[in-house]
């Protein structure tokens, strides 16, 4: 990430900044997740760019743990009497594995003659590697009903292997709590599909889809958290400003979603276990 700084010296001297600090009062990592499926294959990757300008600092900020903190880097930045500058923050961010998104609320505080003045920026948000993607509902419902609907044709599928060699239809219900069936169903599958890598949440069809609702609806209302009543943000990754609009809204359906899938998971539940 680069943060673009720009600076007038509208004092009757050269002004000299020898030090930076960047105090962050509220921070998140904003984990990777995807809604249940059958088999599943994720690839994330960083991008970072630099911007051209008179000078650059480097700081490396920590891992968000959810705690203020202030990092400091060292500058050598010399301002004429009336003269504009312009210089790069280049932050650079240790993302942890299966991290969508390292979230800063930022404060960047120059000091400059010998410490005996300071110059305060905006409130930033900085994202790294880039704005939490909130996902839109409707793809959401798409891909949760298409993860019902594989469960549902695996376990038919179960079945009339079971029932060609003479064996009855498995209590799906009762799978969710008996390893040992479990492990025969698994082995059955891979009989059928030796490529196929069956996740636990074919097994524990509804264990899975709350567990995505409570860990995403969560994640947003951590995020909310995080920019409520800091006041003038701006907005570093031009692709969060919308974004962070659309919490509410999405929470909202989230839940909502919740509540309609539900009945959908309990009925699968209930049908199996007839």
């Amino acid at each position: 990430m680069s943060v673009d700084v720009s600076v007038e010296n509208r004092g009757g001297r050269s002004a000299l900044i020898t030090s930076m600090e960047a105090r962050c009062s509220r921070n998140l990592v904003f984990w990777s997740i995807s809604e249940p499926v059958v088999s599943e294959a994720a690839i994330y990757g960083i991008l970072e760019s630099r911007l051209l300008s008179s000078s650059t600092t480097e700081v490396e900020l920590p891992i968000p743990t959810g705690k203020p903190f202030t990092v400091k880097a060292k500058m050598s930045q010399l301002i004429e009497s009336g003269e504009f500058d312009r210089f790069q923050i280049l932050v650079s961010v240790p993302i942890p594995r299966y991290c969508s998104s390292c979230l800063y609320v930022i404060r960047l505080e120059f000091k400059h003659d010998m410490g005996k003045g300071s110059l305060d920026s905006d409130w930033l948000l900085l994202c790294s590697p880039s704005a939490p993607k909130l996902a839109e509902t409707p793809s959401v419902r798409n891909n949760l009903q298409q993860f019902i609907e594989a469960v549902k044709t695996l376990r038919a599928e179960v079945d009339d292997m079971r029932e060609a060699v003479g064996l009855p239809a498995l209590d799906w219900f009762g799978l969710e709590t008996n390893p040992a069936l479990q492990g025969e169903v698994v082995a059955a599958i891979r009989a059928a599909h030796d490529d196929l890598r069956i996740l636990d949440n074919f097994l524990r069809p509804a264990a899975a889809v709350e567990q995505y609702f409570q860990t995403r609806i969560a994640q947003l209302e951590a995020l909310e958290k995080v920019v409520d009543g800091v006041g003038r943000v701006e907005m570093i990754d031009s692709g969060t400003a919308p974004n962070l609009a659309q919490i509410g809204g999405t929470l909202t359906e989230l839940k909502n979603l919740r509540t309609e899938l539900r009945d959908q998971i309990e009925e699968l539940s209930a049908r199996s276990a007839s």
